[in-house]
């Protein structure tokens, strides 16, 4: 059986409160060893010192690895160690055609289509005589589901994840192609991107200010890794805006963090591990089906860690609510309608299960000065509240920290609806908008809804005669929620391109008349 790499342009969809996404089935596969062991420039095996010193506090002998970090040589080869022994011999393959880095001026397609029509010896022959591809013989056979993950996928991305800040690993395309135990292993030119010494030097440049950046942290604390790594963490929420682009290197690479601000949970989780590991701090990279997120290691206990959940740029607030999390606790109850986004793929759990409970959000918040958001309650329930009244807005608060607009005494023309309202130091994120609450609201004309709210009710806003602008979200409409307001009002929706229609017809569905409605490029944002 001949089977050759899928290319994975795999993706990770955040959601309010959950994550979906396409076929991502062994996809990061990189979290296969517990030490770091190597870092440096490319093709040159185990690239750190290795030192043992005497640890007076535990009256024993303690192994090191000492590396002087440089610009474009962030890189461990922790990902490696835990691979088969035909896994390291692709691995260090790919390690080889690196350093002489001359890859096939072909599409991955290309590629396929040669090797279906002439046969993998042939279409790979030339390539083989010049340099460009190797051929290996594997101990067994490949040419099947598993060994084509373990092979192709695995391996890649393996590669991919100890190399986080060379940008020939991370856009140049990688190809093995297996035809029983033979496979052909090359590189080519991926969706365009040639000028890779262009591409690394504006990610050194990025990756320098990001260190930067996390040092100036009046909380970062040198060698104090739980604080570093609540700083890293708040560091990628705040800079980071999840993104699904079209072009696929800067959604799932680092890349897109380093230069654009911007990714996927592929993107994300790679370049928390290239940030944390930069600082010291043992992390790895983990996948399921259709997401990806962080182990890390502290003392000696392992955590789970999501910075995509966590994320701030959908609601503007940065909970921590999957920071430092056991595998138990980030996978959540077990049962029928269980959420299976964080169950590890086969390879994931080569891994310990993560079981350390000293280092939670609470405690390193605690640690570091109280500086960010509070913890979430004990076992996530927060205080309810029937009524809170805040500038003429008054907020219904349930247990899991949600927060309906039920009435208002609001007598200004313009009125900003807040993300989120804050009581007894939590954090309640505004998500609905009751009906009739602006019912014949002669003087509003200018609302804007944060994208947190997802639901207006019946009649919200009718009759609001002198509206002319309203800012929204994709968001649910109730029956004649905007019936009388003024005619040919301007709405402005925040929301994907792929959503637009929908939020468009209920927008005209809505009762204003002859609305004029225009998608906004960028999400709207409130302090």
């Amino acid at each position: 059986m001949k089977n050759h790499q899928i290319e994975n342009k795999s993706f990770c969809r955040k959601t309010r409160r959950s994550v979906s996404g396409g076929l991502l089935s062994f996809v990061l596969a990189l979290s296969l060893v517990l030490s770091p062991v190597g870092v440096g420039n490319p093709a040159t095996g185990n690239r750190c010192q290795i030192e043992t010193v005497e640890d007076a506090e535990r009256g024993e002998s303690v192994t090191t690895c000492s590396v002087e970090k440089q610009a474009g040589t962030a890189e461990w080869r922790i990902h490696y160690q835990n691979l088969t022994d035909d896994e390291k011999t692709v691995y260090d393959t790919i390690d080889s055609l690196m350093e002489r880095f001359s890859p096939i001026d072909l599409t991955w397609e290309e590629i396929i289509d040669k090797a279906s029509e002439e046969g993998a010896a042939g279409a790979f022959r030339e390539y083989l005589e010049s340099g460009q591809a190797i051929k290996l013989e594997l101990s067994r056979d490949y040419g099947n589901e598993e060994g084509e993950n373990a092979i192709n996928t695995g391996v890649r991305y393996a590669y991919v994840a100890d190399h986080p800040l060379d940008m020939r690993a991370q856009l140049c395309g990688i190809l093995s192609y297996i035809d029983g135990s033979t496979v052909y292993v090359c590189l080519y030119y991926d969706a365009g991107y040639r000028d890779f010494d262009r591409y690394q030097q504006e990610a050194d440049t990025a990756y320098e200010k990001d260190l930067a950046a996390i040092r100036a942290d009046k909380r970062f604390e040198e060698g104090n890794k739980p604080a570093i790594e609540l700083v890293i963490a708040d560091y990628v929420c705040a800079k980071i805006k999840y993104v699904d682009s079209d072009d696929w290197n800067h959604s799932h690479t680092t890349y897109g963090p380093l230069l654009f601000s911007e990714g996927v949970c592929e993107a994300i989780t790679l370049y928390t591990c290239l940030l944390n590991n930069s600082f010291g701090i043992e992390t790895y990279c983990l996948a399921s089906n259709g997401h990806a997120w962080n182990l890390v290691k502290l003392d000696d206990d392992y955590y789970e860690l999501d910075n995509t959940w966590d994320l701030t740029d959908d609601y503007g607030v940065h909970r921590h609510k999957y920071f430092n999390l056991t595998t138990k606790q980030i996978r959540g109850e077990r049962g029928k309608n269980a959420d299976e986004s964080h169950d590890r793929d086969p390879i994931g759990n080569r891994l310990p299960q993560a079981t350390g409970t000293k280092y939670t959000y609470k405690y390193v918040w605690e640690m570091t000065g109280k500086v960010s958001e509070k913890p979430m309650p004990e076992g996530g329930v927060f205080p309810t509240k029937n009524k809170l009244k805040i500038k003429g807005l008054v907020f219904s608060l349930e247990n899991d920290g949600t927060a309906v607009l039920i009435s208002a005494d609001y007598k200004k023309g313009k009125l900003t609806v807040p993300h989120h309202v804050k009581y007894k130091g939590w954090l309640y994120e505004v998500y609905q908008i009751d009906p009739e609450v602006f019912y014949n609201y002669a003087e509003l004309k200018t609302i804007i809804l944060p994208t947190t709210v997802i639901v207006i009710g019946e009649k919200a806003f009718y009759g609001c005669k002198k509206l002319s602008s309203i800012t929204l979200g994709n968001v649910d409409i109730g029956k004649a929620a905007f019936k009388g307001i003024r005619k040919k009002a301007h709405f402005y929706v925040q929301c994907n391109e792929s959503d637009y229609d929908e939020v468009q017809a209920r927008i005209l569905d809505s009762g204003a008349k002859k609305p004029q409605i225009e998608r906004l490029a960028t999400s709207y944002k409130q302090g």
